[in-house]
């Protein structure tokens, strides 16, 4: 059998071909150069700007350029191609007609996914070739998906980001994906496909970020699997810590149960935790039959607790879950509220234990 070999035809951009080729050393579970799949890099930095090809009239001279690319990679023994830019698919199955190896179809295999999810309505970020050539649109709509394209205020700040920002080499704004976040949710996508790549921001910051405004469920995949990182990530309050090689069977199964808790729990209008009980519609908690008047933050903070029980939350992660910010300095307040919290309740506050140079949490048992 002869070696599989994997043709990039890249370099529109750079970065999006460094970035591409990096994911697929990261998801390669190889502990020796010769364990990684053979890849040869054509990075044409000389290509015509996709967009401006197809919106302006020169797409053939585009595709001509794409053409030799690829078969420039099929001479040098590849066995299939990719090509790491979502607005050149616009030629993709004229390509896959002009040579003989197969083409991974990129947005094909994206919407493939987003199917498989269960996903139904889903944003559409790229550039304006992408977006106006209808690449995904078509794609989406054969899996009986609605594909959303962004209004010209959103639109013009993704192309700001790719071509202001990313094509110059620098990262995205948080800012202008902060206004594209707000504009994802009000239109009520579930998914979104994003042509660009995230800001410079490491999982721990963005669970951290995440968790103040939402308790989506967070599992982190990652390399770093010191004790010390593992329970700063479940401080910050991640639902789950894999690190790297596993398993995409048990990932798949912790996500499963993860999603299926988190449903039970969001529908559980009464939740307890011993003799405590507390009514989540009408904001009211009960030791036994004695109602217990708790002050906002101390509701709060017991609710999240109880939501997470047996689990140690730090003052920082409460300190986020609940007063929205980080915990810097000598300030008190978590534990001020805790020994409030512990007085109302009597007997039933010892539940609430501290866990020295860790933080607190509430026994079930």
């Amino acid at each position: 059998m002869s070696e599989q070999r994997l043709g990039i035809l890249g370099g529109m951009g750079p970065q999006a071909t460094q970035d591409f080729y990096q994911r697929i050393l990261d998801r390669t579970d190889a502990s020796c150069d010769q364990e990684h799949l053979p890849t040869l890099i054509w990075s044409d930095t000389s290509m015509p700007d996709r967009t401006a090809a197809i919106l302006g009239g020169d797409a053939e001279g585009c595709y001509r350029r794409l053409l030799d690319g690829a078969r420039l990679l099929e001479r040098g023994g590849c066995t299939a191609l990719a090509i790491p830019c979502n607005t050149s698919h616009y030629f993709a199955d004229r390509l896959q007609g002009d040579i003989a190896i197969p083409l991974i179809h990129m947005p094909r295999e994206t919407v493939a996914v987003l199917a498989a999810d269960g996903k139904k309505r889903v944003g559409i970020l790229a550039t304006d070739g992408t977006v106006q050539t209808g690449i995904y649109q078509r794609e989406c709509a054969a899996r009986g998906i609605e594909a959303v394209a962004p209004p010209a205020d959103v639109q013009k700040l993704v192309m700001s980001i790719i071509y202001d920002e990313i094509k110059r080499g620098e990262k995205g704004s948080r800012e202008k994906f902060a206004a594209i976040d707000r504009w994802l949710r009000a239109s009520g996508c579930d998914a979104a496909i994003l042509d660009v790549m995230l800001p410079d921001i490491d999982g721990f910051t963005l669970c951290r970020t995440i968790r103040k405004k939402d308790m989506v469920p967070i599992v982190f995949l990652t390399a770093k699997g010191s004790e010390e990182d593992i329970l700063w990530g479940y401080g910050l309050g991640c639902d789950d810590y894999i690190v790297k090689p596993f398993s995409l069977a048990t990932l798949y199964a912790k996500i499963l149960a993860i999603l299926r808790r988190t449903k039970q729990e969001n529908q559980k209008e009464t939740i307890t935790c011993g003799a405590i009980r507390m009514d989540k519609q009408s904001c009211q908690v009960f030791v036994k039959e004695r109602e217990v008047q708790l002050q906002n933050k101390q509701y709060e903070i017991l609710r999240f607790l109880m939501e997470h029980k047996n689990i140690v939350w730090s003052r920082d992660a409460l300190l986020n879950h609940i007063w929205g910010y980080d915990y810097i300095g000598v300030d008190r307040v978590v534990d001020n509220q805790i020994k409030k919290l512990r007085s109302a309740l009597g007997e039933e506050g010892k539940r609430i234990q501290t866990v020295v140079g860790r933080g607190y949490k509430i026994l079930d048992a």
